[in-house]
């Protein structure tokens, strides 16, 4: 009994994953464009706080991609956080 349910928590956590990757992925990304490129505050008329937000997330994003390359212990440190999870 012990097996079966094992075999569909792992099938479960499969689906979830593919949810997330698929699914949760696109839409987060589909709202990152619908906000930087403005067109959610036009629809909505809110003076461009969307697009500033989108814009700032962004700068933050290419700010943490820019420390991860120049800084070798942040990487050292990003690199084996990423071996540890996908050993788990």
């Amino acid at each position: 009994m012990a097996e079966k349910s094992s075999i569909v928590k792992h099938i479960d956590d499969l689906a979830d994953g593919v949810w997330d990757s698929i699914v949760v992925t696109a839409y987060g990304f589909s709202e990152f464009l619908y906000k930087i490129s403005g067109l959610k505050d036009f629809i909505f008329n809110s003076d461009d706080k969307e697009q500033q937000e989108a814009i700032e997330e962004f700068k933050v994003f290419v700010n943490s991609l820019k420390l991860i390359k120049n800084n070798s212990t942040i990487r050292n440190i990003v690199i084996n956080q990423i071996i540890q999870d996908a050993r788990i």
